[in-house]
């Protein structure tokens, strides 16, 4: 971020203080607001386990690339049929998921605290693993209607 300094006098006679405002609009014009705006592409999917609807797993969307700034991360929890849709996670919370390349985490129950997982397991969340060590997935610049995983409960 750049920022400028700028000495402005104020004399009503001499026209400097509407040349200084003016400047100063030609300048916030041509320099922006700063960073580029990521495209997001909207996903929604499924998640079952051993075939069965996994109500109550969080599904996130990291995205991968080589820049220093990928984009922000996706996230959404499945209802009761396993359906999620993604949102943005950080800053505005906006539908979606940065287009490109992401590393895709899945976490249910575990990890909860032990009055927590029971509860959890009373309303049927799966026990499903945080899982991310081979699930990819591509978001093109249409988004994905079915972005489904079906995982083994074992």
């Amino acid at each position: 971020m750049m920022m400028l300094y700028f000495s402005c006098r104020v004399r009503v006679l001499s026209g400097t203080a509407p040349a200084c405002v003016l400047g100063l609009l030609i300048i916030g014009s041509v320099l922006g607001c700063g960073g580029s705006e990521l495209e997001l592409a909207p996903v929604k999917g499924r998640v079952l386990v051993d075939g069965q609807p996994a109500p109550g797993v969080t599904v996130l969307f990291r995205p991968v690339s080589e820049s220093m700034n990928p984009g922000v991360s996706s996230r959404g929890i499945t209802n009761d049929d396993g359906i999620y849709e993604l949102y943005t996670a950080g800053g505005e919370y906006r539908p979606g998921a940065v287009v490109g390349s992401h590393e895709v985490q899945l976490s249910g129950s575990e990890g909860l605290e032990p009055g927590d997982r029971e509860a959890a397991m009373e309303k049927g969340v799966p026990a499903v693993r945080a899982r991310q060590e081979s699930l990819s997935i591509q978001v093109p610049p249409e988004g994905l209607e079915n972005a489904d995983f079906d995982l083994d409960g074992q």
